[in-house]
């Protein structure tokens, strides 16, 4: 079984400041298989936060995942929203592929993972938000 977390490389993406240079936000996935994207996080950092920017980090991955199925997993309210105003919607853990799931149920045996893998949320397609967006 290959893990669930860094079976590849995570592709990420990263906002600079223009004006500093420094990184404001990143936000990534990892390749699960040929049609599935696992989530490798989002992160704006603090003093960022407020400005939108989680929001153009999502859609940037929506842009990089074509048709592909992305899973992401997430901690906070923020992240939810970013996610599911683009239309991230929640999944239930019976929904997932089973060897994603065999891994969720491996990962959990671990203490390192306890409580931050039980909210998923999923993006199949996006033709939507392209219609949106026109």
């Amino acid at each position: 079984m290959k893990p669930l977390f860094a079976s590849k490389p995570a592709k990420m993406f990263m906002v600079f400041n223009k004006e500093t240079h420094k990184p404001m936000g990143v936000v990534g996935f990892s390749i699960y298989s040929a049609d599935l994207l696992l989530g490798a996080g989002i992160h704006v950092r603090e003093n960022e936060r407020g400005r939108g920017l989680a929001g153009h980090l999502v859609d940037k991955i929506i842009e990089e995942k074509g048709g592909r199925t992305l899973i992401v997993i997430f901690i906070s309210d923020e992240a939810f929203n970013a996610y599911t105003n683009r239309g991230f919607k929640p999944v239930e853990e019976t929904h997932l592929p089973d060897d994603i799931r065999n891994d969720i149920e491996a990962a959990r045996t671990s203490s390192k993972y306890e409580g931050t893998l039980e909210k998923f949320l999923m993006l199949k397609d996006n033709w939507f938000l392209m219609l949106k967006r026109n």
